[in-house]
């Protein structure tokens, strides 16, 4: 297995895939040489980001105190508006019934 050393001179070399390969084999004689697939995906990543591992996320993104806020009183305001839509529908059928 390559070391994030080697994927990073690799994938800054520039060169061809199977170039890449014959120079890894070349220098790094004790690895096992780099998949076409390999040199390929470290190329991307370091010309996306210029990093060549995975960094994990740090988790759940923050929320706003603004933002609890507002969602707090969008939430309110559909529940009274629902309380008021099922209360009212069902005093609307109540008062229609008739009684036996």
């Amino acid at each position: 297995m390559s070391t994030v050393q080697h994927q990073a001179r690799l994938a800054v070399s520039g060169s061809t895939k199977p170039t890449v390969q014959s120079h890894f084999r070349l220098e790094y004689r004790n690895c096992r040489s780099p998949s076409k697939n390999s040199i390929r995906s470290w190329y991307q990543k370091f010309k996306g980001t210029g990093d060549m591992y995975y960094k994990k996320g740090t988790g759940r993104p923050s929320v706003s105190d603004e933002d609890v806020k507002r969602r707090l009183s969008l939430l309110s305001c559909l529940y009274k508006h629902l309380m008021d839509f099922f209360l009212g529908d069902r005093q609307f059928r109540c008062s229609n019934r008739k009684h036996l």
